[in-house]
């Protein structure tokens, strides 16, 4: 029944899942209106078909004048091409768009990382307080898990050794919002976000 539920949620576009051979990126837009406001509707994307887009926050949310917003947006396309298409979202000022490019991987990779591709799991606790956890999964070998503060700056670079559980302290990291990449060679498998709490 829960695969049910999922796979209707799934079809009506509810729900955003990064499948294994979609190709995915982070991209970050600095604040357009360059004052304090409110994003108040969900996101998406213009080509709906090739594209779907999750946000870094739950809406709505508040973000300074200065803030940048960060969006990991996924092409399920598999013929190697470059696909563009354009981000947008409501705010209290306005409308805002955003160009984004990313080039498709092919079928034939796709089958491979369906089958064996790595995993990494969803963030637990979240919001952390003194570690967060993550479970990879699948063939690691020459994967490499980073975690990034919310604008973006690289905060350290794990060797993804193995399945299992990875802890990451993060008693000496601000309150805030981070996000974990687990990458392999120059493809980007998966973005998990979670928060820090004091």
């Amino acid at each position: 029944m829960k695969k049910l539920i999922l796979f209707v949620l799934l079809v009506l576009g509810v729900v955003n899942v990064a499948r294994a051979q979609d190709t995915c990126k982070v991209f970050g837009q600095r604040n357009p209106h360059g004052v304090a406001m409110q994003i108040s509707a969900p996101m998406y994307v213009v080509d709906s078909v090739n594209f779907h887009i999750m946000s870094v926050k739950t809406l709505p949310y508040n973000i300074n004048a200065t803030d940048t917003i960060f969006f990991n947006v996924c092409l399920m396309a598999t013929d190697g091409k470059t696909h563009s298409t354009q981000v947008r979202y409501n705010t209290t000022h306005g409308m805002v768009s955003y160009n984004v490019s990313l080039k498709a991987t092919t079928a034939g990779v796709s089958k491979e990382l369906l089958t064996c591709g790595p995993a990494l799991s969803t963030p637990f606790p979240n919001p952390a307080g003194g570690i967060v956890k993550f479970e990879l999964s699948g063939e690691l070998h020459g994967a490499v898990l980073s975690l990034f503060s919310s604008n973006g700056s690289l905060i350290e670079n794990l060797p993804a050794i193995g399945a299992g559980t990875v802890e990451i302290p993060t008693a000496s990291l601000p309150a805030g919002v981070y996000y974990a990449r687990l990458t392999s060679g120059q493809r980007q498998i998966s973005v998990q976000y979670f928060t820090v709490t004091r």
